[in-house]
């Protein structure tokens, strides 16, 4: 009570307290105790979780493994039963040596601690090689993994006899159209003569009945024409109908040429992506920012674009949703380590994903790769 009165009695006169002078030094010093006990503990956290400690542990427990299974299962009744009177006893009576108490258990630890990581390694890379070699034989088993020559020939002949197919349409359409136009100038002539006729009928009509005989001349001559009006007109139908079905299968094989022929795959292709690849024989993976105008194929390098590559033979099958392209590298990027030195000449097959935003597949025999579209378009360096 004496004290709480001094210490209001100093606070009221203005003075410096002492007492919220040494609890502050209290608290500074109870902070530097607690942060050298955190740092004390994390030094020991990180020594006992060293793999080393936690191998020549379970090693020593294995190796001594009677004085393990004592320790946890033996009570005081149990080791009088065996004619020990502690622990101490029983443990001497094992006659363990220091090779079984010390160097035993560190030899083994040495050994997992060298060999576990290689092993984890070795399992990995196994599970890679698997995981290739199914894909590959996924692939060869499907028919998509890659293009031989024998197929890449057969579809050149397959372009071949539809460019023939093509410019026979052509060829009949042509012959359509000579006669249609010469079906339509002979319904006009038609028609002229028949406005005639029904012009002489009309004057016949109101004439006398001395000319009843060559209007009746007229009127069947009137009625032949009709006839043939008809069958023009007939045929006219059939002209235009065989012409618009020729226009619109020259408008498919149009198109089909086109994707053959790799103007739709170079229109689809053009623009800027990044890439992503990965390497399953040598567990390399990477990407880069690839910029495709026409034909020039250019990888970012600092700040600008480099051309590395000219695209050829790029082709686009719509039913499947298919596009391939040969890359074809400069000689100074031919054997350059981006393309895990594979040659000169890469062969791409991918799958068209999301409209043309995602390009993903293979590259050559193994090699899988990714391009995806950039969402928004920026000014290239």
């Amino acid at each position: 009570m004496e004290t709480n009165k001094q210490f209001s009695t100093v606070t009221e006169k203005g003075g410096k307290s002492v007492v919220g002078l040494e609890l502050n030094s209290i608290d500074r010093r109870m902070t530097d105790v607690n942060n050298k006990v955190e740092d004390a503990w994390n030094y020991m956290k990180d020594r006992f979780s060293n793999p080393f400690f936690y191998s020549f542990v379970i090693s020593w427990l294995v190796v001594n493994w009677e004085i393990t299974i004592a320790f946890i299962f033996y009570d005081s009744e149990m080791l009088l039963r065996e004619g020990f009177l502690s622990y101490k006893d029983y443990v001497v009576a094992q006659g363990k040596t220091a090779s079984d108490l010390y160097w035993c258990p560190i030899m083994y630890a040495s050994l997992y601690t060298v060999f576990a990581p290689l092993s984890k390694q070795g399992l990995i890379l196994f599970n890679s090689l698997v995981f290739a070699r199914g894909n590959k034989m996924n692939l060869s088993i499907l028919g998509k993994g890659k293009i031989s020559i024998d197929k890449y020939i057969s579809l050149q002949k397959s372009i071949e006899e539809k460019e023939g197919i093509l410019e026979d349409r052509i060829a009949s359409e042509s012959d359509n159209y000579t006669r249609l136009q010469e079906a339509l100038n002979e319904k006009t002539k038609i028609e002229a003569e028949l406005e005639k006729s029904q012009k002489s009928v009309n004057i016949l009509t109101k004439g006398t009945e001395n000319v009843t005989s060559e209007r009746e001349k007229l009127i069947a001559k009137f009625n032949e024409l009709q006839q043939k009006y008809k069958l023009a007109t007939g045929q006219v139908k059939v002209f235009e109908k065989g012409y618009e079905d020729d226009k619109k299968t020259k408008s498919e094989l149009d198109k089909l040429v086109r994707e053959l022929n790799g103007e739709e795959a170079m229109k689809m292709l053009q623009g800027r992506w990044t890439s992503q690849f990965h390497n399953p024989s040598n567990g390399k993976s990477g990407g880069e920012e690839i910029l495709i105008e026409g034909s020039d194929f250019s990888a970012r390098r600092g700040k600008s674009f480099v051309l590395v590559a000219k695209i050829a033979r790029a082709s686009y099958n719509s039913y499947a949703g298919n596009i391939s392209f040969t890359k074809v590298l400069s000689e100074k990027h031919a054997f350059d380590s981006t393309f895990s030195q594979r040659g000169k000449c890469l062969f791409n097959n991918l799958k068209v994903v999301n409209h043309g935003e995602i390009l993903n597949g293979f590259e050559d025999e193994f090699l899988t790769i990714t391009y995806t579209r950039f969402k928004s378009e920026t000014s290239v360096s």
